[in-house]
């Protein structure tokens, strides 16, 4: 006879990741890339899970705001829709209690960094990422908000990638780029 064991991973557990995630980490960078074509411009491959790097990386800002967020059901206005779900994001004094336990579960992670046009010089860009634990080259500041790929010797580990349309680069508009990572 076969045992049955049923499991469950607690909302604790889950938000105890996204706490770790936040906490175990300061080096977080939004990635840009691709400024060819794909062989169809119109519609973009799907990126693999298997893949280590951004295609042709243009530039890496580090992330300006990051928070534990929850998808909820009746939004406010700030909440952020993306994807069709609309998200809360929190400060984390404003929900663990006692540094330890949680008052209210969050389940992703939101991370925000905006791009100027003039950080870049490439006409449109196709790819965005999260990468962590990027490293620069000797002699560069580690303390930089932005690195071209020239200046980076590991580009770290890439944690989420998306590929895209072509995003062009307008003189004198900005570009917020904005992700909710599922942990």
């Amino acid at each position: 006879m076969t045992d049955i064991i049923n499991y469950t991973l607690t909302n604790q557990g889950k938000s105890s990741r996204v706490l770790e995630f936040i906490r175990g980490n300061s080096n977080y960078f939004h990635v840009i890339g691709k400024s060819t074509s794909w062989t169809d411009d119109t519609k973009p491959p799907t990126p693999s899970p298997e893949l280590r790097d951004i295609l042709e990386p243009i530039l890496y800002k580090r992330v300006t705001i990051i928070r534990p967020a929850r998808i909820v059901q009746c939004p406010d206005n700030d909440d952020i829709l993306c994807n069709g779900n609309w998200f809360r994001t929190y400060r984390l004094e404003d929900i663990l209690i006692d540094n330890r336990y949680f008052e209210v579960f969050p389940t992703h992670v939101y991370l925000q960094t905006i791009i100027r046009s003039n950080e870049y010089t490439a006409n449109n860009f196709r790819v965005t990422g999260i990468v962590t634990n990027l490293t620069v080259k000797t002699g560069i500041p580690s303390n930089r908000q932005l690195y071209l790929p020239s200046e980076v010797s590991s580009p770290g580990l890439l944690q989420w990638v998306s590929y895209s349309t072509p995003i062009p680069r307008v003189t004198g508009k900005s570009h917020k780029l904005e992700f909710f990572l599922e942990l």
